[in-house]
């Protein structure tokens, strides 16, 4: 008996999608008609697909967990090479190099700097300085000390280092979050510097003259914070400091360096007591402040050092704020609280939505699947919080564009996650379709800045943080699904990464050369059309991939070796579940593995050599 009514693959057609334009999926598709290549629509299987690989999807998509977790989180965000057979570092040149670009820094400059981050930049420090017009005095008193540090009453304290970095990091933050041509227009005179010797006058001139300009206020701040003696000195500025400093991208350029100033940071909140806040009816009214300033402080410590765990750097502390699902359940039990009910300040929601971010992120290296019931009481937590941005009444918390441009895209990258998750173990298509959804809502955040020049809201680090994780997973899922909603999500990525801002060099540079690499791995699987091969983990893509996870992993197995010259020593690594599919393969696809390794190498110094890659 004929089928009645149109037919229509789940697929797009091999043409199609060799020719990367949108298919709609008709049997014979109507591109193909009018190209009068119907033959071909009909013969090629659609979309290139088995059944063999949409039984082995399931399998392939948590082997990304894995990946995703050592080469789009560890390898691409928190890993840093150090060569201890490099030339002794000179504490003279640095103190030189910090004083150059003191000498630099006019008065003028510096109080247009503090103007701008005062002006706009706010919701970055403000929680953890309690008193904003104090800024302007310590600026004033940075500039008596330089003004008159030939005088014999001029003594540089502990207290005066400290202030010094403090005003400093605030310039960093500025400089990283200005635009370029406003930055250039304070700055008219290039720095008779070594950095600024080979700029020309190129198209991307402001851009690269802004990238080297921050990373030199970096170091300068980080050189200041040294003369303080920190580790022997322990002041509440250090844990400012550093909080003002990671809302750039230091985190990320000077890893190692971050997360030692981080645990010292933490080693002074317990001194400080910061983190013992909870008001007491005998507080009098600066202590009750005081204790306000606290709480955001800790807040914004503990999501630092959410945001740099890694294996590298196994003390955390960001555990002891407990899982919002479990005061979640309890709510459940309250009827009468309203979950709706605005948080007391930006820090503390921001805390709780990525805290979902940490409930969802903990079964990439698990190789447990997350129960159902979890994923749902995260979709509830995220739809309160999605309730409470379209709020009309504007809570207490998002008192700045700024905030709330962060808030929205946090809850709608945990969407995403949340909705991938669904996918990746429960096998539910819908959520693919929702998690592209949410994929483009955050493009479209960013667009919208864009078009409303607010581009200083992209320059923030979790812009970057989530949108690599989303471009990487879709480049992955395209070698097996080429549907047309997932090619456009694709094409929507690489667009948007090409008009990111500059300041996320080299990481956005490390980000599109994976992406590259996927691409070119997606061609590899597509010559190696085997479908028997393809049911296995020994396909050459995933030898590859395995490959790039052992490389990152084996990093952080290593431990010292107490014998001069044996070198370092490694754990034997543990058998991964998905190396029983591996076995034997061909020479021919040896050598294709092995072609590709060195056409495309993959290892964390190779990362870090794309400073200038394009």
């Amino acid at each position: 008996m004929p089928l009645s009514g149109v037919q229509k693959s789940k697929h797009p057609c091999s043409v199609c999608a060799k020719r990367k334009v949108k298919c709609d999926r008709l049997i014979p598709c109507t591109n193909c008609v009018k190209r009068g290549l119907e033959k071909d629509c009909l013969e090629k299987p659609a979309g290139g697909q088995s059944d063999a690989i949409d039984d082995f999807l399931p399998r392939i998509l948590r082997f990304w967990q894995k990946y995703e977790y050592w080469v789009g989180d560890i390898a691409l965000s928190k890993s840093a090479n150090f060569d201890t057979t490099e030339k002794q570092i000179d504490l003279q040149e640095e103190l030189k190099e910090c004083e150059y670009w003191c000498n630099f820094l006019s008065r003028e400059q510096s109080f247009a700097l503090l103007d701008y981050s005062i002006e706009r930049l706010g919701v970055l420090y403000f929680g953890c300085v309690s008193d904003i017009s104090e800024l302007y005095l310590i600026l004033e008193m940075y500039w008596y000390r330089r003004e008159h540090k030939n005088e014999k009453d001029v003594v540089l304290t502990v207290d005066a280092h400290y202030s010094d970095a403090l005003v400093w990091s605030i310039f960093c933050l500025a400089v990283h979050y200005m635009p370029s041509k406003t930055l250039h227009t304070i700055f008219p005179i290039l720095p008779q510097h070594e950095l600024f010797k080979p700029l020309d006058h190129g198209y991307d001139f402001e851009d690269r003259f802004q990238r080297n300009l921050s990373r030199c206020f970096e170091r300068c701040t980080t050189t200041l914070l040294l003369m303080t003696n920190f580790t022997a000195n322990s002041d509440i500025r250090l844990i400012q400091i550093y909080l003002i400093l990671s809302s750039t991208m230091y985190p990320h350029r000077r890893n190692n360096s971050s997360d030692s100033l981080l645990l010292q940071s933490f080693h002074t909140a317990k001194i400080k007591h910061v983190n013992d806040f909870k008001p007491l009816i005998s507080d009098s009214a600066a202590l009750r402040l005081t204790k306000v300033t606290c709480e955001k402080m800790w807040y914004r410590l503990c999501t630092c050092d959410y945001l740099q765990s890694s294996p590298n750097k196994p003390i955390t502390f960001h555990t002891e704020l407990s899982s919002l699902l479990q005061h979640a359940a309890y709510l459940e039990d309250l009827p009468t609280t309203d979950v709706y009910q605005s948080e007391d300040s930006f820090e503390v929601f921001y805390w709780k939505v990525l805290s979902l971010d940490r409930d969802l992120d903990q079964y990439l290296t698990k190789e447990l699947k997350p129960p159902l019931k979890t994923l749902d009481a995260v979709q509830r937590q995220v739809e309160i919080f999605s309730r409470k941005l379209s709020s009309p009444e504007e809570s207490t918390s998002l008192d700045s564009e700024f905030a709330r441009f962060l808030i929205s895209y946090l809850v709608d990258g945990v969407s995403w996650k949340l909705h991938k998750m669904f996918f990746i173990y429960y096998g539910i298509s819908a959520s693919l379709g929702k998690s592209i959804h949410f994929a483009k809502s955050l493009i479209a955040l960013v667009i919208k800045n864009m078009k409303l020049q607010k581009e200083l809201f992209n320059r923030h680090p979790i812009v970057i943080w989530s949108l690599a994780r989303v471009a990487l997973f879709y480049r992955f899922l395209e070698m097996f699904d080429s549907s047309a909603e997932v090619q456009d999500i694709n094409l929507d990525v690489s667009d948007i990464l090409h008009y990111l801002p500059k300041g996320f060099t080299p990481h956005l540079n490390e980000l599109i050369y994976l992406l590259e690499r996927l691409q070119m791995l997606k061609d590899m699987w597509e010559y190696t059309g085997d479908a028997e091969l393809r049911k296995t983990f020994s396909h050459p893509v995933f030898r590859i991939l395995q490959s790039d996870i052992d490389t990152v992993s084996q990093q952080y197995t290593e431990r010292p070796s107490m014998i001069s010259g044996s070198g370092p020593l490694r754990t034997q690594k543990v058998s991964s579940n998905l190396e029983k599919d591996t076995g034997n393969i061909s020479d021919s696809y040896s050598s294709l593995i092995e072609r590709f390794q060195e056409q495309c190498q993959f290892d964390i110094q190779v990362l870090a050599s794309l400073e200038n890659f394009v």
